[in-house]
Parts: structure tokens; C-alpha cells; sequence
């Protein structure tokens, strides 16, 4: 399924503050149907509410939300007469973190307490070679090791930071002072192998919902069915019409769910580390000039669609690492802490702190994006090497930073 930007003068699927729409000049794929259908078939009872409030739902529910999550769906492809779609109520969203429902932090230097669980997992992890041979077709080239694309000035820190008025970090304050700020590296909040990891899997999602989107079974689900032969031959036989159409029905919906729930949850983690950022900062660089935030969420939401269905492998790639160098590596996520605290942090969640010990308004807001739009069966840590923080013996959370006291 091609997913377009609808025209200007109407609110968009994805997002109220999606990108404008320019036709595209090639011509659609056999997979590429009206955008209508997409946003139609996910908006909520609200009028035209973004897109997102409909497939945030689904996100944490590993996508099975078939007839189980919204009310009267089995009714609406049996039927097409009892209640709309537009009319479907979501599942609630989870509640807001807080800093009192968090584990006591430790802000290590790579000499204190003994660590009980390590995360750490990286761009494959739970891909098996099937599934990353598919990967390097659909972007031509190797998407399971990591990529290192975020500035290696450690002043550049220090003036993303001031610039977004955060208080700096010691090592942030040692730099800008002048003074050997010791053992130091450029730390990520959430871990770029998750988010590539997030990526990969995000892409295989797609592509799945992109077979029961093909445009074979999109005239399946629309197709009307008219009245035949009569007594009981017509009347199997328009029966045989109506169950294939009802099952081709669900296989798009299915599909649809797919693919909204995968551009979701990228642009969804994406456009809380865009909030951290100034803005001439990630996409306001690369644009060689300061662009308000909505912009940046509008190239943000351009580089996923053509990671996703660009139509040549350069283009995906391009936007594949566009997107991970402008969230994931950029200053919005990126602060200078702790070298060797950093590796032993290694991909679980690095919680910014204040001089307090207490996370910042950054750290939660992140946190709350990460458990969000984060894969399900890396956060649940029921295994060694997963979850969300990394922890000590006695309990505590691990992190590579704290601010500067005034």
C-alpha cells in the first residue's frame, strides 16, 4: 500500500501537522490505492482527529486488534449496517510516569554497585536470517549493524543543550569551562541499536501489511455484490460473494492495521525526541536553517513513509538513516555523561538526572515515549539482557548523567 499526504485543504491521517501534499510524478504501484480509504477506515468519532489517536491503541497490543480492541467490528464486515468505523472508541491510552513510581537511580562511574541485569540488545536482535535477508532487498544494503551518525564534538553539546535551556551536565559544564572533563562519551537516553532494532521490525510489519493491501484485494473488499440467478443457486451463490468480500474486508483492515501501527510507532517515539531539540537542531540542520517543530515532524513523517514504500532502494535507505540520524542520534536524545558509566548502562534506558538524583522533565518524557511505542517483548524484561533499565544488585537503576548543581 502506497500512503500519500493528503491535499492541503483537508486534516491529514497520520497527524494534524503532517506533510504537505505534492502528487508524486510516478505512477502508482500495484499496491497503491486513495488515501481516503486508509485514514476512513481508522478515524475516530471526533470528526477528524490525526490518525494517531486510532493506531496508538494498537501499539502495545503486538497488533492484534481484530474485532477484540474496537467495539462492533465483526458486526460492521458481517453487516456494513450496524455502526461505522469512524464510530469505533480506542482502548485507553496508558497513564502518565511520574517520578515517584520509579526505583531509586545511581549515577555510576563504573566502580559502584555490581549489576543484576545488563540490557542489551541491538539492530537484529530477534531477527533471524530469513527476516534480514528480506530487509537488505528491501533497502539494499545491511540494516543489521548499528549506524554511528551522530556528531562526535563534544562541544556541540553544550550548545544544544544551553539552546534548548537545559541545565548541563558535569561533563557538559567541564567542557564549556575549559577542564578535562574525565572519563566522558556521548550518551544516548534511548539506545540507537533499539531504535533501529524498533526500525527493522517496523519495516517487516509494513511489508506485511502491504501483501493484504494489494489492489486484488482492496476491489475484493469494496466489491458489490448483485443479485444473481434465483431460488437457491443465486442465493449460495451471492452467499459465496459476501463471505469472500467479508474476509477480504478483514485481511485489508488487517493489513491497514500493520502499516498505521508501524508508522506510529516510529513517528510516535520520533516526535518526542524532535520536542527535546532547538530549532536549528536534527532536521533543522539538515535543512541549513532553523524550521519550527512542525516541520521537522513533517520530514520526520516523509523519511518513515519512503523507508517504508520509497520506490527505489536508495530512496529507502537514504530515509531509513535520515530518520535515525535525526531522532535517535540527535541532539534530542544525546547528552555528554560518564564514559565508562555509558557502557555499562549499554541499551538500557539512561535516565538524564537532575542534581538531585531525580529524572528531568526530558528523562520522563522519554521514558514515557520509550514504554509507549517500545517493542513489547524487549521491554517485559522476563529474559536476561531485556527490559527497560539496567539495574544493580541492590535494586537500583543504572544512568550515565547528572546535571550540574546551580
Amino acid at each position: 500500500m502506497n500512503i500519500e499526504p493528503e491535499k492541503n485543504d483537508r486534516k491529514r491521517s497520520f497527524d494534524e501537522e503532517s506533510p504537505s501534499s505534492n502528487k508524486r510524478s510516478q505512477t502508482p504501484s500495484q499496491n497503491s490505492f486513495h488515501p481516503n480509504l486508509f485514514s476512513g477506515m481508522l478515524q475516530t468519532g471526533n470528526g477528524h482527529q490525526p490518525m494517531m489517536d486510532s493506531t496508538i491503541s494498537l501499539l502495545n497490543k503486538r497488533d492484534e486488534f481484530l474485532a477484540l480492541k474496537y467495539k462492533g467490528l465483526r458486526d460492521d464486515f458481517v453487516t456494513n449496517k450496524r455502526k461505522k468505523l469512524a464510530k469505533l472508541e480506542p482502548v485507553d491510552l496508558p497513564q502518565k510516569r511520574s517520578r515517584d513510581d520509579l526505583a531509586p537511580f545511581v549515577y555510576d562511574t563504573g566502580k559502584q554497585e555490581k549489576l543484576d541485569n545488563q540490557v542489551k540488545y541491538g539492530p537484529k536482535a530477534t531477527l533471524d536470517k530469513k527476516e534480514l535477508t528480506r530487509l537488505s532487498s528491501h533497502f539494499g544494503g545491511d540494516v543489521g549493524e548499528r549506524f554511528t551518525q551522530y556528531s562526535n564534538k563534544r562541544k556541540d553539546y553544550v550548545d544544544a543543550a544551553e539552546k534548548a535551556n537545559r541545565p548541563l551536565t558535569l561533563q557538559e559544564h567541564d567542557v564549556k569551562m575549559g577542564k578535562d572533563p574525565g572519563s566522558t562519551s556521548i550518551n544516548h537516553i534511548i539506545a540507537s541499536g533499539t531504535g533501529q532494532n524498533m526500525f527493522n521490525r517496523m519495516t517487516l510489519q509494513f511489508l506485511d501489511g502491504e501483501k493484504s493491501t494489494r489492489k486484488d484485494n482492496i476491489q475484493k473488499a469494496t466489491a458489490s455484490v448483485e443479485s444473481g440467478k434465483g431460488g437457491f443457486e443465486g442465493l449460495f451463490a451471492n452467499a459465496e460473494k459476501m463471505r469472500q468480500r467479508t474476509a477480504s474486508r478483514k485481511e485489508v483492515l488487517k493489513g491497514l492495521a500493520q502499516q498505521a501501527a508501524a508508522v506510529g510507532r516510529m513517528t510516535g517515539v520520533g516526535r518526542e525526541i524532535l520536542k527535546e531539540e532547538s530549532a536549528d537542531q536534527g532536521y533543522g540542520k539538515k535543512s541549513h536553517g532553523a524550521i519550527e517543530h512542525e516541520g521537522k515532524r513533517n520530514a520526520m513523517m516523509k523519511d518513515v513513509l519512503n523507508a517504508f514504500q520509497g520506490k527505489h532502494e536508495d530512496t529507502r535507505m537514504n530515509s531509513y538513516k535520515s530518520f535515525m540520524k535525526n531522532t535517535f542520534d540527535s541532539t534530542g536524545n544525546l547528552r555528554l555523561g560518564n564514559g565508562k558509566a555509558n557502557g555499562r548502562v549499554s541499551t538500557g534506558f539512561d535516565m538524564p538526572l537532575n542534581a538531585d538524583l531525580k529524572p528531568t522533565q526530558r528523562g520522563l518524557r522519554l521514558l514515557e515515549a520509550h514504554e509507549t511505542f517500545g517493542m513489547p517483548n524487549m521491554l517485559d524484561g522476563s529474559k536476561k539482557g531485556s527490559g527497560i533499565f539496567t539495574t544493580t544488585k541492590s535494586g537500583k537503576l543504572l544512568t550515565s548523567s547528572i546535571e550540574k548543581k546551580k
